[in-house]
């Protein structure tokens, strides 16, 4: 990840991430507050326009090993009220899954 945009790192004008390009900033390994109790996610890239926000969290070597998905209980459909329905789905699907990936 960081080989990637490093070169970026001192001018993210000249970055462009799916068409969206004039990022006044950009950082590494962000925490973004979600709003719940926990431990906030540190997601791998956070770039900023005037106007938009791009993330990019990246799984480089976590594909290794299966692991069962884990979600706070305090991720629920209330909380994330704004979220796409599939997400959602997905959470509660993982969450009551045994299964690892």
């Amino acid at each position: 990840m960081v080989n990637t945009f490093s070169p970026f790192k001192d001018n993210p004008l000249e970055l462009d991430l799916i068409g969206i390009h004039g990022f006044r900033s950009m950082k590494f390994e962000q925490k973004l507050p979600t709003g719940l109790r926990g431990t906030s996610p540190n997601i791998d890239l956070v770039a900023e326009s005037e106007t938009d926000v791009v993330a990019i969290e990246s799984k480089f070597l976590e594909y290794f090993g299966p692991k069962k998905p884990r979600f706070k209980r305090s991720y629920t459909r209330k909380a994330f009220s704004k979220a796409e329905e599939k997400w959602l789905n997905l959470i509660e699907r993982f969450r009551d899954s045994s299964a690892k990936y």
